[in-house]
């Protein structure tokens, strides 16, 4: 019984877990975040899978890329 209970317990922590991911999933985002960030996790992810269909990447810098303001539109 003992065992039954920790599972259990385990499956009603995941459960709320989950229920606290998806109450988070319809936030509107607010803050700032950094362009040039999202530019290079975007280009180090995309970068294996163009170098795959013989593709070159090239990053260059953009002078006075600022923040932006992080918004959704509906």
């Amino acid at each position: 019984m003992s065992v039954e209970a920790g599972r259990m317990r385990r499956l009603i922590e995941d459960l709320l877990s989950l229920t606290r991911i998806e109450l988070n999933e319809h936030v509107r985002p607010s803050g700032k975040v950094s362009l040039e960030t999202i530019v290079r996790e975007a280009f180090a992810v995309l970068s294996p899978l163009a170098q795959i269909d013989q593709i070159s990447l090239e990053l260059t810098d953009a002078p006075g890329l600022s923040p932006s303001s992080a918004s959704a539109t509906s």
